[in-house]
């Protein structure tokens, strides 16, 4: 058969482009960064999208599925620039494997050994397998990346043989699933045959580079999807979602048919590779400043008393807070701390705030009995556990972030 299947998702790559969600006057750092958090995000999304053909069309993987995956994800991406000459395009489609390659030197900078019982091969093994499908597909448009990675030349041979197999075998894997629209995109299915469609949903997210992911592949996964829905026969509705999920993950359901995409796994990705090639990006520290400013709420309302009482804190950008907490019985007795702080990140999803409180009012208040206390409030340090973008647990207490 032709290569009718990754033809039609670069006839949606080329007739969309990759720059169109960009602004025209974009200066070569930002674009940078559009590139890795594009090229990031997009070899996830295609690596669950193998998932879900495994899963969804029944698709036979010989081999462990999440090698399977990968090869698929580069399969595309490396299709996508065959021909092109736009270095912003290549040098997003190299950023999709560079994630895995920078992922492994961090790991073994910081002594954590992969954990070779699990389903997922070392990321150096899966950057090695995901590169080598990019080379191979044009050797000489990646030539100057593979020299620095050390593939040596019998590693660039077999890359370029290993794919021309691989390539073969998924055209024909898909084959049975196609719908023949065209002369170009011939298929086994009438152009008619009924079948699922896939929608896109983005949620909100305060992360800094998941935000930028929605915003530059709203349009271009759309694309994607239509096509995917016109040109495959789909047994089922299928959901792509880009979600807060608490974690750094990806995944496909089988039992709902949806591919999640978290932004806690963009926003790794993206820093990951922004940090290793010297590009201005957030540093953890600004990154847990970002994320704890705004107003929280306790989640339990505390008996006091004076009545039923209601915390919420302001986090402000100059490093100012305000604490509020106001009684709901009585009324009229509210007090408010106001001061400064500042937040260091002490591990994964583990914060430390640091609360220097200067001025309480009122310093002193009373119930209705008469009862008087006098409210001191030391400098503290509070441990804090991401739950997700908009929960967090201090000390035991859930805190959630009001809108």
């Amino acid at each position: 058969m032709t290569r009718s299947f990754l033809l039609i998702l670069s006839i949606v790559a080329c007739a969309l482009g990759f720059r169109a969600a960009l602004a025209e006057n974009i200066d070569a750092q930002a674009e940078r960064i559009a590139e890795v958090v594009m090229g990031a995000t997009m070899g996830v999304f295609f690596h669950e999208l193998a998932h879900a053909m495994i899963g969804e069309l029944e698709l036979p993987a010989t081999g462990p599925k999440e090698d399977t995956a990968d090869e698929f994800s580069a399969y595309v991406m490396a299709d996508m620039v065959q021909g092109e000459a736009d270095p912003f395009l290549i040098n997003l489609v190299t950023y999709s494997s560079l994630f895995l390659y920078y992922s492994a030197e961090e790991k073994r900078r910081g002594g954590r050994p992969h954990r070779w019982q699990g389903e997922h091969a070392a990321d150096i093994r899966r950057f090695r397998n995901y590169f080598c499908m990019l080379y191979g597909a044009d050797p000489a448009l990646y030539g100057r990346f593979v020299d620095r990675f050390g593939f040596d030349r019998n590693d660039k041979k077999r890359c370029s043989t290993d794919y021309a197999k691989r390539s073969k075998a998924w055209d024909t894997l898909i084959e049975p699933h196609t719908r023949n629209l065209s002369p170009d995109q011939p298929g086994t299915h009438p152009a008619d045959a009924p079948g699922g469609q896939f929608s896109l949903a983005f949620g909100p997210t305060h992360y800094r580079y998941g935000d930028m992911a929605r915003r530059l592949l709203d349009e271009f996964l759309r694309g994607h999807l239509q096509a995917l829905s016109r040109f495959l026969v789909w047994p089922r509705n299928l959901l792509v979602e880009f979600r807060d999920c608490g974690t750094p993950n990806a995944f496909y359901n089988p039992d709902s048919g949806t591919i999640t995409m978290c932004y806690e796994l963009v926003e790794n990705a993206s820093q990951t590779v922004l940090r290793a090639e010297g590009i201005a990006s957030l540093t953890p520290g600004e990154q847990a400043m970002a994320f704890v400013q705004g107003t929280w709420r306790w989640r339990t309302r505390v008996n006091t008393e004076s009545g039923l009482m209601d915390i919420s804190i302001t986090y402000n950008a100059d490093q100012t807070y305000r604490s509020d907490e106001i009684w709901t019985q009585s009324g009229n007795l509210a007090a408010r701390v106001t001061g400064a702080w500042s937040v260091q990140p002490t591990g994964l999803g583990q914060l430390m705030i640091h609360r220097r409180p200067t001025q309480w009012w009122p310093k002193e208040f009373c119930n209705g009995r008469g009862y008087c206390q006098t409210h001191v409030r030391q400098p503290a340090n509070y441990s804090v556990q991401i739950i997700n973008q908009n929960t967090m647990n201090i000390g035991g207490a859930v805190w959630m972030r009001i809108p």
